[in-house]
This record gives structure tokens, sequence and C-alpha cells, in this order.
């Protein structure tokens, strides 16, 4: 490949990312409108099934974080370099909770949690497809 053809192939190439970089953002953009009017028609909790099948659900999820301060605070050393890397790790504090070495009650004000609303989609394996 010639040094003008390679020139002329990766601006073309370079115009089709910027190009493509535009349409994600609208299109970003415009499902997230489409999402935040769906989740305004469906209660949580409640699903439209789409005539091929595909189930479509508002959901919310529950996510916690931990105040990593607070926690150093709350444990015991030992105790909170278990459920710690860098940060809390959940996973970790969830099995020092169920092993019964942490009551949730001594850290539960470390505990930072958020509802997530969230669509869910889920589509009909091919067999189940209904045409």
């Amino acid at each position: 490949m010639s040094n003008a053809n390679y020139a002329e192939l990766a601006e073309t190439v370079a115009q089709d990312v910027l190009d493509l970089r535009a349409e994600h953002t609208g299109v970003k953009e415009r499902l997230a409108e489409a999402e935040t009017a769906l989740k305004g028609l469906l209660p949580v909790s409640s699903e439209v099934v789409l005539k091929d099948g595909t189930v479509v659900r508002h959901v919310v999820q529950t996510r916690t974080s931990w105040d990593g301060s607070l926690l150093k605070e709350l444990l015991s050393k030992g105790r909170f370099t278990r459920v710690t890397k860098r940060v809390p790790d959940p996973k970790a504090i969830e099995v020092e909770i169920e092993q019964g070495r942490i009551v949730p009650g001594e850290i539960e004000a470390a505990a930072r949690r958020a509802d997530v609303s969230q669509i869910r989609v889920t589509i009909p394996k091919r067999d189940q497809i209904k045409v």
C-alpha cells in the first residue's frame, strides 16, 4: 500500500470513528430519555412482554458502599484488615457478617446504600421466539 493510499485510508477511518462517536453520543442520550419515559410508565417490579416474547422489566437494585474511615473506627484492626483492601470489600464484609464475626448493627453507620432504577430486557431463546 502506498503512503498516499495509507494516508487516505487512515483519514477515512478516522472520520468514521468521529462520526460513530457522534452517533453513539446521540443514541446514548435518546436511550436515556426513552428509559426515563419507560420508568415513568412502568411501576417498579412490573413488566411488559413484547409480541416476540421479550420481557422488559422495571427493577430497582440496592447497592451498598462503605465509608472506610468510619469502618476503621467501628471495627477492630484485625477485622478491618479482613474486610478491606484499599477500600472496604463488600463480599468480605458479607462473609464476616454471615459467619457471625461482625454484627451488622455495629457497622451500619458506615454503610451507604443507593437504589438504582433500571430497565432490564430478557430476550427469549431462539426456539421460544413467537412469530
